[in-house]
């Protein structure tokens, strides 16, 4: 039930947030064929290993879950960045709750995706610095500048979290949770 609300809110949420209806004509993020199919299914694969490396004791799922990361690099920028920005937040959920074991796996996991990602770390960086990249950049409206956005439904979703975390503190879930709102905020404001 949770998996089929939760696809249903990611396409049909839009329009309810939105718009207030159920219905609408807009354009749909998930109309496109190529972005975000591809990266969502990259994404959620990433997401699976990772939660399986954290549940087992087996460091093969931790290498699994490393060249997953590193091939969201080649799928799509947000893809990565979001999986980075989740990554982050898990380690810093993990050290609060002084969980080196888990820190170590989520380094590890870190480092192999960085390691099969540093072609287009590489790529992506000459680009942005070069004359062209900083056209690019202007005419696609990107700012040098430091703006922080403010989602409402992000809002939302961080009350409700907080809730379910007070009701269910020793929930085992609670940290991915929190580090898949909080890489909503970070791979925003990035």
């Amino acid at each position: 039930r949770l998996s089929a609300a939760g696809a249903l809110f990611a396409i049909g949420g839009y329009s309810i947030v939105y718009t207030k209806s159920l219905f609408y004509s807009d354009f749909n993020i998930y109309g496109r064929a190529m972005f975000p199919y591809i990266s969502t299914v990259a994404f959620l694969i990433f997401l699976n290993l990772l939660v399986k490396s954290l549940r087992s004791s087996a460091w093969r799922y931790t290498v699994f879950t490393g060249v997953a990361f590193g091939a969201l690099f080649y799928v799509y920028f947000f893809a990565w960045s979001f999986a980075l920005a989740t990554l982050g937040a898990l380690v810093a959920a993990y050290a609060i709750k002084r969980d080196w074991q888990r820190v170590l796996r989520l380094v590890s996991v870190m480092g192999i995706g960085a390691l099969l990602g540093t072609y287009t770390i590489w790529r992506l960086t000459s680009y942005m610095r070069s004359p062209y990249g900083e056209q690019f950049s202007h005419f696609m409206g990107s700012s040098a500048g430091r703006h922080p956005i403010f989602v409402n439904v992000s809002f939302v979703t961080c009350i409700v979290f907080l809730w379910y975390a007070w009701r269910r503190p020793t929930d085992e879930h609670v940290p991915i949770m929190f580090a898949l709102i909080a890489a909503s905020w970070i791979a925003l404001n990035q």
